[in-house]
Parts: structure tokens; sequence; C-alpha cells
């Protein structure tokens, strides 16, 4: 055996009688006076327990009281191995009553062998270090001694069986152990809600804590001795697990893309059949690399087949990050090319009309139909969708004749006589002193003249001032002489004959007001019929405010100033002659980047019936011809050299570049095939990049990537806590 206990060994048979003898074994025998020699020395600041204890025996024998003197040699015997004063691997055994040395036994474990050992290093490492005191605690309940006998004997057996299966089998024991360890920090850490950290940096710092607590508390667990020496243990253990916590994911991750790099990534590029996993990965990586969340890309795309935008797709919806990865797979040799160059044509061709009708909807739409005038039949129009300006302008006329031909005709059957004696003066204020005078009047004077026979009869062909008995008096013929005065005011405006207008617009006021004198009902179906016109000349004014020299702040002030059933007329001149700009612009135009223009937004967002679904849409058209640019436009030179590469191979091109002196060519096409080889995108897992990319199911592309990380993340977790746990070997008993 050797070491100090070696001389306290006792033969086999007791070499002397007396109170020794029944604490004689026939391993090995230690009385306890002799133990109680190996203790602290009497100057000792604090003496031994069984030190005390052999006092107060050899007290008790020279009094001759055997009875307490086998108590307290009992006592001293126990205390002996519980403050350090035995050897080590001796323990007291409370069946014999007697100091026995647990390296000598001939059956230490329950099952022996391997088997024994897998299950100490398992429950050792499940328990956290504890199952030797576990085990003590149970045993205790049981047993010829104390409960802090019975305990301590198992559980000093327990801590000399694992010893034991460590040093006969160790790959075996710390094997099982570890793999305990692991399972318990796997459990610890889903009871701690400290799983699924995002970044490998959080997964460090989460590991590094748990490492930590898990070495703590097992360091503390696997110690020997009192409260100092379990501190000491847990401080260690939270330090060495700490560290290997921390390195654990970048020790996995690195293993992980080592592997794929070096293995995974060249036998997948052999493979003739596209690689699911890998495609659904390169999309996650445009997801994230885009900043937006799954959810936030499966709303968008949504959103845009809901409003008819059905060819939006991943690649739009991830923005610059989908964008170029479509356009890699697009400036590549193999089949996909040709598709996805096809797919995006066929969805640019349709812009215009997406275009045309978003805008047609949200502006000639009116917020309040039931407002605008009525149309031959007595029923209002329910919008203005679909109609040119010309067209409504038609309808709103018809509208508008309808409405004032049935006041007018009420205003007729209750006139009486008119007195057009003002409105004569008018026209004589102007005329008057021209007559007579011999030079030639102008245009307008022509035209008053012509007015003023049809009012007023002048005898004998002279000038006659004032009104007569032959003056025109009646409502129908003096109404008809109004409407032909506003038909040549028309007129004039339209050619720009200003000064004209406002001449004839003072003798149709005077008129008015006659009329008025003449019918109650003529004021009220004149205003309606002015209020009517009114909202037709807003069409010209929508019209007007899309010149590029109409002014935002203009535009949006005579707007909002209008009616209802104005602002509608407005929107529809407004509308008009953008849906001519659309419908005329050059094919490859971008049609929608018009429309998104600080001041166009504006103007939009103050008359669109949805200004913000409207502006989605908008954007939306303008992201997917900047996708279909990024992956057909631009720079010609990634065309030429897939065209090339597609008629040789890739070898046999670089070294044909290499010739001509095109190094750049062949260095760019010798590091595409490395790096198409390490990652292991095959031509068909390119081609399937682009189709995921070009569809319109987020969750359904990503869903083998999602897989796939949810198995990793398993494996993980597991080789994460194998690695934490590797901190336990390190706390032998």
């Amino acid at each position: 055996m050797g070491g100090p206990w070696e001389k306290y060994a006792a033969p086999t048979q007791p070499a002397k009688d007396g109170p020794w003898t029944r604490y004689q074994s026939q391993s090995t025998v230690a009385p306890a006076e002799q133990v109680a020699d190996m203790a602290a020395p009497e100057g000792s600041a604090q003496r031994p327990r069984s030190h005390v204890l052999m006092d107060e025996y050899d007290r008790a024998v020279a009094a001759g009281d055997d009875a307490a003197a086998d108590r307290l040699l009992r006592e001293a015997t126990f205390a002996a191995t519980q403050d350090g004063t035995a050897p080590d691997g001796v323990t007291f055994n409370p069946a014999t009553g007697q100091m026995e040395d647990l390296t000598l036994r001939q059956d230490p474990t329950l099952f022996g062998g391997r088997t024994g050992a897998a299950m100490q290093g398992a429950g050792q490492g499940l328990s956290f270090g504890a199952m030797d005191e576990v085990v003590g605690a149970l045993h205790g309940l049981t047993g010829p001694g104390s409960y802090a006998e019975n305990s301590a004997y198992a559980r000093d057996v327990m801590r000399d069986d694992l010893a034991r299966a460590r040093d006969e089998h160790p790959v075996v024991a710390y094997g099982a152990e570890i793999a305990g360890g692991a399972a318990s920090s796997i459990g610890a850490a889903s009871a701690l809600g400290m799983t699924g950290a995002g970044t490998l940096g959080a997964q460090a710092r989460q590991g590094a804590a748990l490492g930590a607590a898990e070495g703590a508390v097992y360091g503390g667990m696997s110690a020997e001795g009192g409260a100092a020496e379990r501190a000491a243990g847990a401080a260690k253990g939270a330090g060495i697990g700490g560290l290997t916590g921390f390195a654990a994911p970048y020790a996995i991750e690195g293993a992980r893309r080592g592997f794929d790099t070096l293995v995974g990534g060249p036998v997948a590029s052999m493979r003739s059949a596209p690689s699911q996993v890998r495609a659904s990965r390169a999309v996650q990586t445009a997801v994230d690399r885009s900043g937006r969340s799954v959810d936030e890309i499966e709303a968008g795309i949504r959103n845009a087949h809901a409003a008819g935008q059905t060819g939006y797709a991943i690649a739009d919806a991830t923005g610059y990050s989908g964008q170029r990865m479509l356009a890699g797979a697009a400036r590549t040799p193999g089949d996909g090319r040709q598709e996805i160059v096809e797919f995006l044509t066929r969805r640019q061709d349709g812009q215009g009309r997406r275009i045309a009708g978003a805008l047609d909807d949200a502006l000639n739409a009116p917020r309040n139909p039931q407002n605008l005038p009525a149309v031959p039949g007595g029923q209002a129009p329910k919008d203005f969708r679909g109609a040119t300006a010309d067209a409504v302008r038609d309808r709103l006329t018809r509208a508008r004749n309808t409405v004032a031909d049935a006041a007018y005709e009420a205003a007729r059957r209750d006139a009486g006589p008119v007195d057009v004696r003002n409105a004569l003066s008018v026209i004589d204020e102007r005329i008057a002193p021209m007559q007579g005078s011999g030079i030639a009047g102008d245009g307008i004077d022509a035209k008053l003249t012509r007015y003023r026979s049809r009012l007023a009869a002048q005898p004998g062909g002279e000038a006659y001032p004032g009104a007569s008995s032959v003056e025109l008096s009646d409502f129908n013929r003096i109404l008809g002489v109004k409407q032909d005065i506003a038909d040549d005011i028309g007129a004039a405006v339209r050619a720009g004959r200003n000064y004209e207008a406002r001449t004839l617009m003072q003798l149709k006021d005077a008129l008015d007001q006659a009329l008025e004198g003449a019918s109650g009902a003529y004021r009220e179906a004149n205003d309606g019929f002015a209020r009517a016109s009114r909202v037709i000349d807003q069409i010209d004014a929508g019209k007007a405010a899309t010149s590029p020299r109409a002014r935002v702040a203009d535009t949006l002030g005579h707007y909002r100033a209008q009616t209802p059933e104005g602002q509608a007329a407005f929107r529809a001149g407004y509308t008009d002659p953008l849906m001519a700009k659309i419908e005329n612009s050059a094919p490859g135009v971008n049609k929608a980047r018009p429309f998104l223009s600080d001041g166009a937004t504006e103007e939009l967002r103050a008359m669109a019936k949805d200004p913000d679904d409207l502006l989605s849409f908008l954007q939306r058209e303008n992201t997917m011809f900047q996708t279909a640019n990024a992956a057909s436009g631009g720079s010609m030179t990634a065309d030429n050299l897939a065209d090339s590469a597609d008629v040789l191979t890739r070898g046999s091109s670089a070294v044909g570049n290499l010739l001509t002196g095109n190094f750049v060519g062949a260095a760019r096409q010798i590091a595409d095939g490395v790096m198409n080889t390490l990652s292991g995108r095959n031509t068909a897992t390119r081609e399937e990049i682009a189709r995921m990319l070009l569809s319109g199911d987020i969750r359904d592309v990503l869903a083998p990537a999602i897989e796939r990380e949810l198995q990793n993340a398993l494996r993980s977790a597991y080789g994460e806590a194998a690695i934490r746990s590797l901190e336990r070997t390190t706390n032998p008993l």
C-alpha cells in the first residue's frame, strides 16, 4: 500500500488483547489512537476533532469506563476520515467500526468492467459531480451506523469506484461523463432559456456564461473537504468552463465551415443535380443582407400580388442584395440565363399597363361620387375611371345641359317682360362714339353691333339711344342671345382673345341681371349652370397642372380650393396627359420613376384616393425595373464572358484568354470556377438560386435552409455542451 499509512497497518492477528481487537480487519486496521498520532501537533491553532476525541478516550480508559471508551474510540475513528487526518483512500466503515482502505476491496463496483465505468461516468456527468453526495445521502438512511457514518462511507465508496473506473477504463469513463455532462448542460440551458442566440458572437457570450455556471457547480460539487476546498473547486471550474464555453461555438462553426469548404463544396459541385439546401442558403444570405425580416418580405410580396403586381418576387423584396445575386445567376453560363432574362423582359413589358391602371384607379375614382353632376337619364356617374379627359368633358357637359334645360324651362314658364336697357347701354358705351365718324371699328365693335341689332330695333338706320317701344322683351329670345354671347366668350378664351372675352362678359352679365329681374327661377338655373361650368373648367386646369412650368404649391392650392366634384374633374384632366406620356414612352424606359420625384409624390399624396397604396405600388414598379436592369442591363462585359464560357469549356476559355492577352478575363473565369467549386454551387444549383429568387413564396424557398439550420443548431447545441463538459474532466476526485 505504501505511504504514511503503511506503518499503521495491522497484522492478520491482533498484536495484543484489549479494546482494539474488535476494530481489527483482515485488510487493514488502524487503531484510533494511532490515527490520532498523525493529527496536527499540540501547538497547532486548532486541533482535529479526532485528536480531541482520543484525549477523551484516554481519560475514559483510565477511569475504567469501557462503554464510554468504546463509543469514543468509534467516534474518533470516524472523525479521522472526516477531518483529513486519515490517509487518502482510507475511510471509516460503520459495519466493522474500523478504518478501511478502499483500494484493497476485491469487488469495488456493482457491475464492474466497462459497464460499471460507463455508469459511473454518466452518473457523474448528469449530476454535475454530485452523484457521490446523492448516493451518500440516500444510503445514510440505512446501514448499521449513524446517518453521518453511513452517508460518508457510501460517498467515499462512490468516489473510489469513479477513480477506479477512470484509471482502468479512461475512454469509457470520461466519454460517458462527457456525454452525461452534455445532456445535463443542454437541460440546464433549456431551463434557463439560454438557447437560440443569434450571431456567432452572441452564441459565444452565451456559451461562456453557461460554461462558467456549469463549471462552478461541477467544481464545487466535485471538490472534497470543507467550504474552502469547494469554493476553490467552484472558482477553478467557473474559469475553465467560461473559456471552453466561449470557444465552443467558434470551434464548431470553424469545423463546419472547414469541412464544407474542403469537402462538402467540391463534392456538391461535382453533382449534376441542384442542391436545394445550398440554393436555399444563398437566398437566406440575401434575406439577411437585406436587413428585412421574413415577415416583412412576405407581407411586401403579398401586398404586391394583391395590387396586381404578380411578378413581384423575392429578388425585388430583398432589395439590392437579392438583385445582385440574381444578376450573378443571369450573367453566368447555363440554361437559366435565358429563363431569367425572358421572365424579366415579360414583366417589364407590362409596366406601363400596370402603372396606368393604378393611376386611373387612384386618381379618377372620386372620393364622393354622389356629388357628381347628373348625366342624361338622371343618373350620376360612378367615377371617371377608364375615360379620357375629352370623354369626361363630354359626359359632364351633357349632364350640365340636361339639368340646365330643365331649369331654364321652368324659368321661361314663370318669366315676365325683360328690360334690356342696361345691356344696351353697355353696348352703346363701346360703339356709340364711333357711330357716324366714318372710322371703321374693330371686330369687337362688329360683334356688339350685331348683338344690339338683336336686342333693339334701329329705325332709319340711325343709332337709337336708350330704350324704345321696339326693344326686345321676350324672355326666350333674350335668353338665346345671352347663350350665344356665352359661346363667343368661350371661343375667345380658347383663341387667346382675352380682351374680347372681357368685353363680351360685361354684356353677358348685364343680360343675366335683366333675365333674373324678369324670372325668379332664372337665378337658380343660372347658378346651377355656372357651377357645372366651373366643374368642367377644372379639366383644363388639371391638364395645365402637369406642365413642367407648373409649381406644386400653386397646383395643390388650386386643387384644394375646389369642390369635391371640381376636384374629380381636375384629377381627370391631370391624369389624361400622364396616361398619354406612359403610353408613348419608349420601350425599356422606367415609367415609374417620374412619379417618384418630390413634387410628383406631394401631388399624388394630395390627390390619390389611397396615396400610401399608390406610392408603394409605384415604388415596387421602380424596384422591379432596377431588378431587371441589374440582371440584364448595364455593362455587357459579364455577358460577353458568359457567352464565351458557354461556347468553350471553362478551362479552355481561360487558357484562350491567357493566350490572347486577356488576363483580366482569364483571372475572372478561373476565380469564378474556384469559388463556385468551393461553395458547392454547380450550374444546376445556380439556376435553382435564380428560380428561388424569382419566386413569390419566401417561406417555401427558405424551408430547406431553415430545416438544415435547425439540424445544425441541434448538433451545435450537443457539440457545445460536450465541449463545455470537458471542463469536468479537469476536476478529478
